[in-house]
């Protein structure tokens, strides 16, 4: 994982830095470098520029990993389970609440429609 992480930052920093050289030429052409007040306040949109596009960019980036069941790690399972008595009453549980509560729901249902 950590070697993973390490390539996504290595990628993500050539791509900052070409954002950034397109955002500092495009200002640079509309003179937004001509005398300190107006490099300051470019400099500022720069930064602020390049933040909300790297958190773009991690958001998308975040969204495509968890799509893909991407957890961070790598699960394997070491041994053999089995079903115990306790299990088979909790699963027998859950189908008895799930029954009623769809029995109620479509008695709910349709004393709602006679409305």
């Amino acid at each position: 994982m950590f070697l993973e992480l390490l390539q996504l930052v290595y990628r993500f920093i050539f791509v900052l830095l070409k954002e950034a050289e397109e955002i500092y030429i495009s200002q640079e052409v509309r003179l937004g470098y001509k005398g300190i007040k107006n490099s300051f306040k470019s400099l500022g949109i720069l930064t602020y520029s390049l933040f909300l596009k790297s958190y773009k960019y991690f958001q998308d980036l975040y969204i495509a990993l968890e799509s893909r069941l991407y957890t961070g790690d790598i699960k394997i399972v070491s041994k053999e389970y089995r079903i115990s008595l306790s299990d088979i009453f909790f699963f027998a549980g859950i189908a008895v609440i799930l029954v009623i509560l769809s029995i109620l729901t479509r008695r709910w249902l349709l004393i709602w429609k006679l409305f």
